[in-house]
């Protein structure tokens, strides 16, 4: 029996409303011009909605992606409507996705930028693109989750279920121990007609269940030992300060980084983080310019920069691990950068996926500035299981040799392994990494091909258009699919723009190009890049052209060449000019 809008909760209402609204609007852009007034409006109270929600909600708006539906907790907010128009769950689901999480601050450019990406690729029936796409547009306020095919086979679902029964089952509490609290006083008395029953309220009011009480306990117990564990280092580093022999220093220097060290072989990362993190917070406000604390400082950072103390770190997080998967990053963003090379190890070291998964998200801030330690690694035996991996961590290093050893891997055996090569070289924006790029156009796979391509695109390089052009020129090109002949049309449309417009225009004018056994397809594709010129943007805008003559131009282009065509070319000619047409009345 479904929930009345009585039981639903305001948090519930919010995330129902704002997704709703969200796939009405994924829907309206498909079927309005961008500058269409009922569009304008809708997007607008999209945005309204989003803001609605943040200010209902405390935290980020976490959306879990099924074959059927969209769940935001344990609630349902979008299903599957049954009919054969209804495609974005199965676009979401196929394309890999399992999360997609919207946090305060996200604005409309952005929302927009990300609804654009999902009719890009559900109108051009490239849903495997999808997840490529979301990695290359950078969003800063929309993170996703998507299954990636080397967690497959690692078992990721094997791990999420275990995951899932942790959540589902924590941890139980000690039972009580009355001796814990000392003997008791028979000289305190106490009146106790004074003293009031607890004001609870009744299960059902409470409107918990079992496992949000356990939950809700357990968070009681974290906190409750994280302050007890700041008092302590609070009254240590007083009795520290107040001594006077620098042997008595040492050993109050030495309980304390014991107990933080006890907190990590117990695998309670996140009360190991909250720790380490007070004492720098101290050492910064009250303790400011002590001596002694400023020492603890030093000797903290220097047993965190020894490779040889994380020698276990592996096994400790395969053997008693049980806390957050998130309580991973925040702690190894506590170890220093020297100790790259042993977290690297480490990392290749642990079992499950989802654990190795939240060990990358806390290399990832080490990366940038350790390239030299990645490209040490990626040429040890130990790299080959978690090649892909480190792979990506090397396309965020600020390092020389990064692009030479990705120019190793573009060219490996394995294209899952020349796949995640050609992700990490989008991150750079050298000469070197374009002309691999450049390289990988002509690779035997069509993801990594299409991947290059969009990189290509995204950097802008000089090279990018003879190149290409000069790809689309080749009597082999035509060999290609459609999709992908289009693809690259497009692409020499965008980053040539006026410069294109000759070669689309050879195209047209010629009888036959090469052998001319897809010439219509190619004359298609000319077609389309010609009107992607002239098309608008979201905000109504010219893409390509600011000079209304060039405009002009590439329409009169069109206009001439429509009764010399196929018929395929003709109409689609006919159906650019109806577009432009239309939208000129609507200007006027």
């Amino acid at each position: 029996m479904g929930q009345t809008e009585q039981q639903i909760s305001a948090d519930v209402r919010a995330a129902k409303d704002v997704v709703q609204h969200f796939v009405k609007v994924r829907k309206s852009m498909r079927i309005y011009l961008q500058n269409n007034e009922v569009l304008t409006r809708l997007k607008q109270e999209l945005s309204r909605r989003f803001a609605a929600f943040f200010e209902t909600v405390s935290g980020p708006l976490e959306i879990t992606i099924s074959r059927n539906d969209l769940t935001y907790g344990d609630t349902v907010v979008y299903q599957k409507d049954g009919t054969d128009e209804d495609e974005l769950l199965f676009q979401l689901y196929r394309s890999g996705l399992r999360s997609l999480t919207f946090h305060q601050g996200v604005e409309k450019d952005e929302l927009f930028k990300f609804l654009g990406m999902l009719n890009q690729t559900a109108d051009q029936n490239v849903q495997d693109d999808l997840v490529t796409l979301l990695w290359s547009g950078e969003f800063r306020f929309i993170q996703y989750y998507a299954i990636d095919d080397y967690l497959e086979e690692g078992g990721a679902e094997e791990g999420m279920k275990a995951l899932e029964a942790r959540v589902d089952s924590p941890t139980p509490l000690p039972p009580p121990n009355p001796e814990a609290a000392g003997p008791y006083n028979e000289d305190v008395e106490m009146d106790l007609s004074r003293v009031k029953a607890d004001q609870r309220l009744p299960r059902e009011a409470a409107g918990l269940s079992e496992r949000e009480t356990a939950l809700l306990l357990k968070e009681v117990e974290e906190h409750d030992t994280a302050q007890l564990l700041k008092t302590t280092v609070e009254i240590a580093l007083e009795a520290m300060v107040a001594e006077s022999t620098r042997d008595q220093e040492n050993k109050l220097t030495e309980v304390v980084i014991a107990l933080g060290q006890s907190l990590i072989d117990e695998g309670d990362f996140k009360t190991a983080a909250q720790y380490y993190g007070h004492i720098d917070q101290l050492s910064r406000t009250e303790f400011k310019s002590v001596p002694q604390v400023l020492r603890v400082q030093q000797q903290i950072k220097f047993t965190f920069a020894n490779p040889a103390h994380w020698k276990n770190l592996a096994g400790l997080l395969n053997d008693v691990f049980t806390g957050d998967l998130n309580d991973i990053p925040r702690f190894l963003a506590l170890i220093p950068d020297t100790a790259m090379p042993e977290l690297l190890n480490q990392y290749a070291q642990i079992q499950s996926p989802n654990l190795r998964k939240a060990f990358l998200d806390g290399l990832l801030p080490h990366s940038e500035k350790n390239g030299a330690a990645l490209v040490n690694f990626l040429g040890s035996a130990a790299a080959r299981p978690v090649l892909r991996e480190v792979i990506a961590l090397l396309g965020r290093a600020e390092d020389p040799k990064a692009v030479e050893m990705l120019g190793k891997y573009v060219r490996d055996p394995d294209p899952r392994i020349r796949r995640e090569a050609v992700f990490a070289l989008g991150r750079g924006k050298s000469n070197d990494a374009a002309n691999l790029l450049v390289q990988c156009l002509d690779d035997e796979d069509l993801e990594i091909r299409t991947t290059a391509l969009r990189n290509l695109m995204s950097m802008q390089a000089n090279t990018t258009f003879p190149r290409l052009k000069a790809l689309l020129e080749r009597s082999d090109f035509e060999e290609r699919e459609f999709q992908e002949k289009m693809r690259f049309s497009l692409a020499l449309a965008k980053v040539g723009s006026w410069q294109s417009v000759s070669f689309f225009a050879a195209v047209l004018n010629r009888k036959s190009l090469f052998s001319g056994k897809n010439d219509v397809e190619l004359k298609l594709c000319a077609v389309q890049a010609l009107g992607s010129l002239v098309s608008v943007d979201g905000d109504g805008d010219q893409m390509a052209f600011s000079d209304r003559t060039d405009r002009a131009q590439v329409e009169q282009l069109l206009r001439t060449q429509g009764n010399n065509q196929p018929k395929p070319v003709r109409e689609k000619i006919d159906e650019i000019l109806k577009s432009l047409d239309r939208r000129k009345g609507s200007v006027r």
